[in-house]
C-alpha cells in the first residue's frame, strides 16, 4: 500500500503542486504591491487600481481553485484508476482492494492538508504588509500563553485532537465522493450522471439525520455539560472525532464491497 500511495501522491502533485506555487507567487505578488501602496502612501491612478484589483482578484480566484481543483482531481484519480479504463491495471495488480482504496484516500488526505496548509501560508504572506504582524508580536504572549495554561492545562491535547478531528473530517468528505461514485458505478448507464444522484440522495438522508440528531441533542443534559465546563472540550473533540469514524466505516465498507465484488468495467 505505501508504494500505490507514493505513486499516487508522485501522479497528484504533477497536477496540484503548480496550482499551489502559483497561490504562493500571487499572494507574494499581492504582498509587494500592496505593501509598497501602503508604504508610499500613494493616491493611485485609474491604470495603477485595475492593475491592483486584477492581482487581487487573480489571488482570490487562485485561493478557491485550490479548493476546487484538489477535490476534483483527487475524485477524477479515484474514478479513472478504479471504476474507468485505469481499473483494467489497477485491478490486475497484486494488491488487495483495501490497498487501492485506502491508497487513493490517504493519498487525497494528504493532498488536501497540504492545500490547506498552502492557503495559510499565502494569508500569512499577503497579510504581511500592513501593520497586523507588528501589533501580533507586541503583544505580551508570554502571559496570555500562562493564562490559557491556567484556564486549560491540557490545551496540547486540545490541539492534538483538533488535528485528528480534520483528519478525520477530511477523510470522512472523501469517502462520501468515493461511496456516491461506487453507487453510481452499479448502474449499467449513465455512470456519472447516476454518481451525482446518489450524492444529492445521500446528503439529503445524511442532512436529516443530522436535523434529528441536533433537535434530540438540544433537548438533553449533555448540552447543559458542555455549556457548563470548559473542560468539555475534550469529551466534544472526542465524541466528535468518534461520529466521524463511524460514519468514515459506513462509508467506506460499502465501496469496498462494490470494488471487490460487483465491479463492472464495461
Amino acid at each position: 500500500m505505501l508504494k500505490l500511495l507514493r505513486y499516487e501522491l508522485k501522479s497528484l502533485s504533477k497536477g496540484l503542486l503548480p496550482i499551489y506555487g502559483g497561490v504562493l507567487l500571487v499572494a507574494l505578488l499581492n504582498r509587494f504591491i500592496f505593501g509598497y501602496a501602503m508604504g508610499q502612501n500613494m493616491d493611485l491612478g485609474l491604470l495603477s487600481s485595475v492593475m491592483v484589483i486584477t492581482v487581487f482578484a487573480l489571488y482570490l480566484i487562485l485561493i478557491v481553485g485550490v479548493a476546487v481543483m484538489t477535490v476534483i482531481v483527487t475524485v477524477l484519480r479515484f474514478y479513472q484508476d478504479l471504476l474507468s479504463d485505469g481499473g483494467y491495471l489497477m485491478h490486475t495488480l497484486p494488491v488487495s482492494t483495501h490497498a487501492l482504496l485506502l491508497s487513493k484516500l490517504f493519498g487525497a488526505v494528504i493532498m488536501t492538508l497540504i492545500s490547506l496548509l498552502v492557503g495559510g501560508i499565502s494569508l500569512i504572506i499577503f497579510a504581511s504588509y500592513s501593520d497586523l504582524w507588528g501589533a501580533f508580536f507586541s503583544q505580551p504572549w508570554g502571559a496570555i500563553f500562562r493564562e490559557a495554561f491556567h484556564q486549560m492545562p491540557s490545551w496540547p491535547l486540545v490541539i492534538v485532537e483538533l488535528f485528528i478531528l480534520v483528519v478525520v473530517s477530511l477523510a470522512n468528505g472523501t469517502l462520501f465522493y468515493y461511496l456516491s461514485m461506487a453507487l453510481g458505478h452499479l448502474s449499467k448507464k449513465h455512470r456519472v450522471l447516476m454518481a451525482i444522484v446518489w450524492y444529492l440522495v445521500l446528503t439529503t438522508i445524511l442532512t436529516f439525520i443530522e436535523g434529528v440528531a441536533f433537535a434530540m441533542l438540544g433537548n438533553s443534559p449533555l448540552l447543559d455539560y458542555f455549556n457548563a465546563s470548559i473542560n468539555s472540550i475534550h469529551p466534544l473533540l472526542l465524541g466528535s472525532i468518534a461520529v466521524m469514524m463511524v460514519l468514515n466505516i459506513i462509508f467506506y465498507l460499502p465501496t469496498w464491497q462494490i470494488l471487490k465484488n460487483r465491479l463492472n468495467l464495461q
